[in-house]
């Protein structure tokens, strides 16, 4: 074989492999959002087997959404959950029962696109979805803004700490497995695709917010965590603005099993410790 016929199958390959490369890049950017949202369309369960009203309220944008609702015992906080981006409220209702076997009530918010809501997912979408719970939970069962704990997992931190800045009155925010904006977690799942980061289009910017977090926050990763590296709930934690914060990182917890390596009563003793308001 020639010093020529070499060169050209090397500038064959590589062309193959740019070419590749960028059409990668390309489907990620088109795709982005079914890779973001992993939808999961119906819930079979009925809210009566736990205990839990099914509830519905209006986003600005018009759209009816269903969520599950437990009412608080006398002169207890009402706990709402912003879910991960898999599975549905039926999935987190072991988090909502040790919760209200304590007295809290719990507001299981489902998002557009989810469990049989309308609409299709995106930030500014779940943004609206997160005001309308919040709204409803104030003006129609009367809970006051400082009776509210704001809680967000995985990419419910997104919107929980969205809802810190505009609820800076809530009682407390607890963060599961953060982020610190999802280009940056873009990039730690794809680091091929680091170059092309800010083509992400819902940035859910937890970094940029959290110095504006007023109300006491609480903050658990696992070291396990596979999915979003718990560096970024080091670095969130440390971006926090208010004096009364604490960060949590379970040893051997990975980011979907926190609640069997002890999360919920960690939560639970930090909640139990906030100062009377």
């Amino acid at each position: 074989m020639t010093k020529e016929e070499v060169k050209r199958i090397v500038i064959d390959v590589l062309f193959v492999a740019i070419a590749g490369y960028i059409f990668a890049v390309v489907a990620m950017v088109a795709m982005q959002r079914q890779l973001m949202y992993h939808l999961t369309w119906r819930i079979d369960q009925s809210p009566v087997v736990y205990h839990l009203d099914d509830v519905h309220y209006k986003t600005a944008d018009g759209l009816d959404l269903m969520a599950w609702y437990a009412p608080p015992k006398a002169h207890m906080p009402v706990i709402v959950m912003f879910h991960g981006n898999a599975g549905t409220i039926a999935n987190r209702v072991p988090t909502a029962a040790y919760f209200s076997k304590q007295g809290y009530g719990f507001l299981l918010v489902e998002y557009r696109g989810y469990g049989g809501n309308p609409g299709s997912p995106s930030e500014n979408g779940f943004y609206s979805d997160g005001r309308a719970a919040m709204r409803w939970l104030m003006k129609k069962r009367h809970i006051q803004e400082s009776d509210i704990i704001i809680y967000g997992q995985s990419i419910g931190t997104g919107i929980a700490s969205q809802m810190a800045i505009e609820y800076k009155n809530a009682g407390a925010l607890v963060l599961e497995a953060p982020f610190t904006d999802m280009p940056d977690e873009a990039c730690a799942t794809y680091p091929w695709s680091c170059p092309f980061k800010s083509f992400t289009l819902d940035k859910y910017d937890n970094l940029a917010k959290a110095p504006y977090f007023e109300m006491p926050t609480l903050i658990v990763d696992g070291t396990d965590d596979d999915i979003i590296p718990h560096s970024q709930g080091e670095k969130l934690a440390a971006a926090v603005g208010t004096p009364v914060k604490k960060y949590v990182l379970i040893k051997g917890a990975g980011h979907n099993d926190l609640r069997r390596f002890g999360l919920l009563p960690i939560i639970a003793k930090f909640l139990a410790g906030l100062p009377p308001h």
